[in-house]
C-alpha cells in the first residue's frame, strides 16, 4: 500500500523568502540525496495597471525570457505573464541556476512584488505519484507533488508565506504503524520546521509483500480496499443529503428560525458577535469536537468509533462578517461533505450574515442540531459501506 503523507508548516513571516529557500535546498544537497529539482512558478497580477515583477525580472534577467509565458485570465479576468518552468509552459524541464532564482526571492515583495510565487523542491526519496488513477482530493487541492512546496503571494492583509511537504511511503496494509521515513525526507523536514498539520492519504498498492496466509498478523488491522462501486455508493450518499437537504430539515426541525438570505441581507450590518469561538466551544466540544481555527476558519475534528474522521469547516468570514459551514466525512480513498445551511429557508446560501451576538449564538445552535441529525443517519449508511478503517490511519 502506498501511503502520502502532507504536512503543513507555519513559515516565519518576518524570514527573508531568500533566507527560507536557501536552507531548504541546503538540506537537500547535505542530506536530502542531492541537488534537487527545482520547479517555480512566478506570477504578475491579472489586475492591469499596476506594477509588473515580471518586466522587472526581465530586465535584470534577460536570460529568464525563456520562461515568460502568457496566461488567460479566470472568469473574466485580464491575462497575465507569469515566469514558470512547469510543464506545459515555453521553459518546461529547463533548469535555471538555482542561485537567480535566490537573487529573485532576495527582491521579493520590494523590488519583485509578485502576485503569487510558488518554488518546488523535488528529490527521489520524496517518493513519485503512481501512473496510474488519480491523485486523492487533498493532494489535488493543494497541487502538490512529491516534495517541499514553498508559496509567496500577495493578501489584503500582507504577503502570505506557505510550506508545505508532500513524502510518499510504502506500508503494509496489515501494518499497525506506519514506517519511518527515509533519512535524506527527516532531515529536510527538520529544517522546515515543526509541522502543523499532517494528512494522510491512500494514494494506491505498493509492492510490499503481505503476510504469509495474506492475511493481517494478530492484533494488527487492515486497511479496507474499497471497490470503485462501494466508492461510488458513498459519493452517493452525500449526493443523496445534499438534495434533500430542504425535507432533512423539514422533518428534522432546527432550534432557530432565522430570516431568509435576502431579508437577513437587507437588514444591513448588525454589531459584530465578537469572539466567534466560545460559542463553537460550547455547542461542539459535549458533542465529542476538537476546536481549531482563528478570526476567518474553524475546523472542528472528531474521530468516529470506526476510526472515520469526521470534520466542521466553519468559515467566518475572511473579509465580512458572514458564515458558512460544511459537514464531511473522510476515511481510506474518500472524503463525502455537505454544506451545512442556517435555517431551512436559506439552504443553498454560500454565505450568511453572522450578525451580532445573538444571531450567531442561533447559528452556531441550528449547526450543532444538524451535526447531530447526520450523524445519526448520513455518517451510519457512509460506516456501513466503507467498514472500520486502522486505528492509524489519520486523513
Amino acid at each position: 500500500m502506498l501511503l502520502g503523507l502532507v504536512s503543513t508548516f507555519r513559515p516565519d513571516r518576518k524570514e527573508p523568502l531568500a533566507l527560507l529557500l536557501e536552507r531548504i535546498h541546503g538540506a537537500f544537497r547535505l542530506d536530502g540525496g542531492g541537488p534537487p529539482d527545482v520547479r517555480f512558478t512566478f506570477c504578475d497580477s491579472s489586475i492591469a495597471g499596476g506594477v509588473s515583477s515580471v518586466d522587472r525580472v526581465l530586465k535584470r534577467f534577460p536570460e529568464m525570457e525563456r520562461f515568460c509565458s502568457r496566461v488567460e485570465g479566470f472568469l473574466g479576468q485580464d491575462p497575465y505573464r507569469q515566469l514558470t518552468n512547469q510543464a506545459g509552459s515555453t521553459g518546461e524541464n529547463e533548469a535555471l541556476d538555482f542561485e537567480t532564482i535566490l537573487r529573485i526571492a532576495e527582491g521579493v515583495p520590494k523590488s519583485f512584488p509578485f502576485h503569487s510565487m510558488a518554488i518546488h523542491f523535488a528529490s527521489p526519496p520524496f517518493g513519485v505519484l503512481p501512473a496510474e488513477g488519480r491523485p486523492p482530493l487533498t493532494v489535488l487541492a493543494m497541487g502538490l507533488q512529491p516534495g517541499i512546496a514553498v508559496g509567496d503571494s500577495w493578501w489584503v492583509s500582507g504577503r502570505v508565506r506557505s510550506v508545505a511537504a508532500f513524502a510518499i511511503v510504502e506500508a503494509p496494509a496489515a501494518a499497525k504503524k506506519l514506517p519511518s521515513l527515509p533519512a535524506p525526507v527527516q532531515a529536510v523536514l527538520a529544517v522546515c520546521g515543526k509541522p502543523q498539520k499532517t494528512h494522510q492519504v491512500v494514494l494506491g498498492e505498493s509492492e510490499v509483500a503481505p503476510a504469509a496466509d495474506g492475511a493481517p498478523t494478530s492484533g494488527e488491522e487492515a486497511l479496507p480496499k474499497l471497490t470503485s462501486e462501494t466508492l461510488q455508493k458513498i459519493v452517493a450518499v452525500g449526493r443523496d443529503y445534499r438534495e434533500r437537504m430542504s425535507a432533512i430539515l423539514e422533518s428534522n426541525p432546527l432550534p432557530y428560525e432565522l430570516p431568509p438570505l435576502a431579508e437577513a441581507l437587507a437588514a444591513g450590518p448588525r454589531k459584530s458577535p465578537g469572539e466567534k469561538k466560545p460559542a463553537l466551544v460550547a455547542a461542539f466540544q459535549p458533542l465529542g469536537f476538537r476546536i481549531r481555527g482563528g478570526s476567518g476558519e474553524f475546523v472542528l475534528r472528531r474521530r468516529t468509533p470506526a476510526n472515520l474522521t469526521v470534520t466542521l469547516t466553519i468559515d467566518v468570514g475572511t473579509w465580512g462578517n458572514h458564515a458558512a459551514a460544511s459537514y464531511t466525512v473522510l476515511g481510506p480513498g474518500f472524503s463525502v461533505g455537505v454544506p451545512l445551511p442556517v435555517s431551512v429557508s436559506s439552504v443553498g446560501a454560500l454565505q450568511y450574515p453572522a450578525g451580532d451576538a445573538a444571531q450567531w449564538a442561533k447559528i452556531v445552535a441550528n449547526f450543532a442540531a444538524l451535526t447531530q441529525v447526520l450523524d445519526r443517519t448520513m455518517l451510519p449508511a457512509i460506516e456501513a459501506l466503507a467498514g472500520p478503517a486502522p486505528a492509524w490511519f489519520e486523513p
